[in-house]
């Protein structure tokens, strides 16, 4: 239709509820909004300024738009998917998401501050980088059966932490490239023959671990 909306609420506590936004129709959810629900877009979203709380999965779509002036979104109990469309978020800094990330489009600006985080119960997830290069990537999953497991070549222009959480041993062969310093705590095992640790960048770099388990091969191209 041509109804025009001032601001919207989304917060649909069952835990199976769909919201889709039709392509055509516009959402204005204001500044810091918090939204919980499954969102399809396959129209607009604007957001103003602070941080985006979202519960549930996000998923954008082709021909879909979201305009974010704030500098921080944050996933919890959801995934983000992002097939194709755009995102204009020239002051967006850092994405936090508790299960998988999957920039396939290539929508997600170079730079973000990326951590996948979850305490409450099992926040297993995947990460697929797409085009996007990160900035500092943290693993901060509480939860003991937690487990990230990387399904792209991935890039972080800044330090890798693991503070907790295991990470998996994909089905393919990938590289993390990492060309800050790289840091592991807690038990928890980090990947296996498939996912390579490439230490890369031309500037000097750390590697430390107090605990855990590097199951992936090392290479240093410095």
């Amino acid at each position: 239709g041509t109804a025009t909306f001032n601001a919207v609420t989304i917060n649909k506590t069952y835990g199976n509820s769909t919201l889709t936004v039709a392509s055509g129709c516009t959402l204005p959810l204001g500044n810091s909004p918090t939204t919980k629900s499954h969102i399809v877009n396959n129209g607009t979203i604007t957001i103003g300024t602070g941080t985006w709380t979202h519960t549930q999965n996000y998923t954008h779509n082709s021909g879909s738009s979201l305009t974010f002036s704030g500098t921080a979104i944050d996933i919890n109990d959801g995934s983000l998917t992002l097939n194709a469309g755009s995102i204009t978020a020239g002051s967006w800094t850092t994405l936090s998401i508790e299960r998988s990330l999957d920039n396939t489009g290539n929508v997600l600006p170079n730079g973000l501050n990326v951590n996948f985080d979850g305490a409450d119960y099992d926040e297993s997830g995947t990460v697929t980088c797409g085009t996007a290069t990160f900035n500092a990537v943290t693993i901060n999953k509480t939860y003991g059966n937690s487990t990230l497991t990387v399904a792209s070549n991935c890039t972080a222009t800044g330090n890798f932490t693991r503070t907790y959480g295991t990470i998996g041993n994909p089905s393919s062969a990938y590289t993390f490239i990492i060309q800050g310093n790289f840091s592991m705590s807690s038990s928890e095992t980090i990947g296996g023959s498939n996912l390579t640790l490439s230490m890369e960048g031309s500037s000097g770099a750390t590697m430390s671990r107090t605990a855990g388990t590097i199951s992936s091969p090392i290479t240093i191209n410095k």
